[in-house]
């Protein structure tokens, strides 16, 4: 099971984030669902870490996926404006010669506005209630929500089986 631990104000990138895993952990064999999908939006509200993971025991739950927002900052960068010289050629009817020279092109400076997401990743089983894995990443402003949870979906299941957490069972 995937679950977003995330506040309801972003409940999209909670659902985001658990279709996106789930979809990564199936196309590797494995059969996974989505917290929201099977307990709504309110999932686990008001139960403790003992009830939740008895809760998932009993229904059949082996492992839980838990993808926490650590923390989302908003960067701006200033890029400086230039001076570029473009050369010019010219005629001089006196000499009656071409000439070179430079004209000088000013490039204004700008401000961008980016927002990065640091998000933390465990796996635990359920059975034992023990972690097995851990991963914390840092995402550069990504284009849409739905380009993030999928990217940070593959790049994290990519991770669980270069160190041998789980194995690729496509085929």
């Amino acid at each position: 099971m995937v679950l977003g631990m995330l506040p309801d104000k972003d409940r999209s990138m909670r659902e985001a984030v658990e279709t996106e895993m789930v979809k990564a952990l199936q196309e590797q064999g494995y059969q996974a669902t989505s917290a929201f999908e099977a307990y709504g939006p309110k999932s686990f509200q008001g139960m403790n870490e003992q009830e939740v993971m008895a809760d998932l025991k009993d229904n059949g739950i082996q492992a839980v996926m838990t993808v926490a927002l650590l923390d989302k900052e908003k960067e701006q960068q200033y890029t400086p404006g230039r001076v570029d010289y473009q050369p010019r050629l010219g005629y001089n009817p006196f000499w009656r010669r071409y000439v070179y020279y430079y004209d000088r092109v000013y490039t204004q400076g700008y401000y961008t506005n980016s927002t990065n997401y640091f998000a933390e990743g465990n796996l635990y089983d359920v059975g034992s209630n023990r972690l097995i894995y851990s991963v914390q990443s840092k995402t550069f402003d990504p284009s849409s929500m739905a380009n993030l949870a999928k990217d940070y979906s593959k790049v994290v299941v990519k991770d669980m089986i270069q160190k041998n957490i789980i194995s690729s069972h496509k085929g």
